[in-house]
Order: C-alpha cells, then sequence, then structure tokens
C-alpha cells in the first residue's frame, strides 16, 4: 500500500509538471506552443467557459454512472468503495487516479459476471475503452496538435465506456428490481 502512495504521489507530480509547463515555459510564448490552451484562448471567454462547464457537467455525470454501478454491484465484488470515483475531480491526481477507478470498475463488474446472469450478454466489461480514453487522456497533456488529436480520441473512448457502463447499469436494474419483487 505504501508503494501504492508513493507511486500515486510520483505519477501525480509528473502530471502536474506537465500540464503546468505551458505557464512557466520560455517558449510557452511561441504560437502552437500552449496546445489546448491557445485553442481555448482563441475561442474568447464565453465559448471557453461554456467549453468548461460542459466538460464539468459531463464528468459530474459520468462519475454518477460509475458510482451507481459500483453501488449496484454486490458489495462482495465491489473492487472500491463507489464514492471513490468522485476523486475524477482531484487536479493533476485524477488523471493518476482515472486508472485505478477503471481498473477496479472492471473488476468489479467482472466480478459480478460471475454471479449474475443478466449480465452474460456483456461481451466488454470495459477495460479497452476505459483504458484507453485513460491514455489517450494522457497523451492529451502535450501541447501540440498530436496532443489536441489524443484529446479527441480520449473524448471518444470515454463516451464509448460512458455508454457501456449505462448499459450495464440497466442490467444491474433488471436484477435490482427482480430481488425487490421477491
Amino acid at each position: 500500500m505504501k508503494k501504492l502512495f508513493i507511486f500515486k504521489f510520483m505519477a501525480t507530480t509528473l502530471v502536474a509538471i506537465v500540464m503546468l509547463y505551458p505557464f512557466w515555459s520560455a517558449t510557452g510564448n511561441e504560437a502552437g506552443s500552449n496546445g489546448v490552451l491557445e485553442s481555448l484562448g482563441a475561442m474568447g471567454f464565453s465559448a471557453t467557459s461554456t467549453i468548461i462547464a460542459a466538460f464539468i457537467l459531463s464528468v459530474a455525470l459520468y462519475c454518477r454512472s460509475l458510482q451507481k454501478c459500483l453501488s449496484l454491484v454486490q458489495p462482495s465484488c465491489q473492487a472500491m468503495n463507489p464514492k471513490m470515483v468522485w476523486l475524477m475531480f482531484v487536479p493533476f491526481y485524477n488523471i493518476v487516479e482515472d486508472f485505478f477507478i477503471i481498473l477496479n470498475v472492471t473488476r468489479s463488474i467482472e466480478q459480478e459476471a460471475q454471479i449474475n446472469q443478466h449480465l452474460e450478454v456483456v461481451n466488454s466489461f470495459g477495460r479497452v475503452s476505459g483504458f484507453g480514453w485513460c491514455i489517450a487522456q494522457v497523451a492529451a497533456l502535450f501541447p501540440s496538435f498530436l496532443g489536441e488529436a489524443a484529446g479527441f480520441i480520449a473524448l471518444i473512448f470515454w463516451v464509448v465506456h460512458w455508454r457501456l457502463i449505462t448499459k450495464v447499469n440497466a442490467l444491474l436494474m433488471i436484477d435490482s428490481l427482480d430481488a425487490k419483487i421477491t
């Protein structure tokens, strides 16, 4: 556990350095060197504010879906406390913790599938799409066209993963309703 904490701390420090680099870089004033920061700034305050607000709202709804998924899974199958998904809102740390959240949500669904017949129709438990958006999100940190492209790819994987979690939640709700009826 101590090694995991040290790893997360070091990885978070590295993420913070990469994310803050454009703000103190001597070359940060050159056109194209600030990646998404420059793109957002070019859109103006209103558009940028709207995009940021929509993103925060989307992340909150996604976290709620993940929390619901973990809450619907049998307690013995939960690989993490459902409330821990909200760590996605901790700046810098979230980039690192997202990998662990995806891993634990995937493990929880896989464990539940062992005992829940409703999940037999699920072909994927979200490992590829979940880790796909996490990896692309890390690549998106680098200020360049490739970073912006990685951000777009991360968004696609994120939506695919979110849709899968929504499907799993619907299947788990069937089980929850069955339990209330009997």
